[in-house]
């Protein structure tokens, strides 16, 4: 039986990885200094790259926990509908605390216990006439809302995802470089030989 087209087409890249990798472990003298090194960098690149998976598997971990740990310091919050007064209670209008659209007014509501509450809120609001918004607020202050796992989740991925990246460029500018370095050796070497056996540049 014959190998199936794909996974002669799968089998490929493996064929060619071996083909660079061989001078690494190959003794003859057809094989040059240069395709040596080349195929020593190419296995320690290699094993850099499968190994830097669990590294950021493992940092995207850590995200998550320390994501996961700051939710739970910022305590219980709940939603809540909060009277704000553009007015002459405003605070402070858009600046560097906050973005376009946003202004910082007085606002009142009532916890679920019933209690009447009031603070300081970072809402969007009209220009004029006092609006009721929904706000999240924990132990009497405007907080922000909490994050769900999937949230979490998608956070730490992305972490992940960006080192990986990272790691994968960096990567390939090593071996880039590197190879462009070793292909001039090459041509060197190639004209030096071309011009011993031609008798080119060299004495009679």
């Amino acid at each position: 039986m014959g190998v199936p087209d794909s996974a002669r087409s799968a089998l490929v890249p493996v064929a060619r990885f071996l083909r660079l990798v061989r001078p690494a472990v190959r003794r003859r003298p057809s094989v040059r200094i240069w395709d040596r090194i080349e195929a020593v960098l190419i296995l320690v690149l290699s094993a850099a790259l499968f190994g830097s998976v669990p590294i950021c598997f493992g940092l995207a971990s850590s995200v998550f926990a320390a994501d996961q740990a700051a939710d739970a310091r910022a305590g219980v919050r709940y939603q809540v509908t909060a009277r704000v007064f553009p007015g002459p209670p405003v605070l402070q209008t858009a600046g560097s605390e906050a973005s376009p659209g946003t202004r910082r007014v007085r606002g009142m509501w009532t916890a679920p216990d019933g209690a009447a509450r009031s603070g300081d809120l970072t809402v969007e609001l009209g220009p004029t006439g006092p609006q009721t918004v929904k706000i999240w607020v924990g132990q009497g202050l405007q907080r922000a809302a909490p994050r769900t796992t999937a949230d979490l989740l998608f956070v730490a991925l992305m972490y992940g995802v960006a080192v990986e990246f990272c790691a994968v460029v960096a990567v390939a500018l090593v071996y880039v470089t590197t190879r462009w370095w070793l292909d001039r050796l090459r041509a060197r070497g190639w004209d030096r030989e071309w011009r011993r056996l031609t008798g080119v540049g060299t004495d009679a």
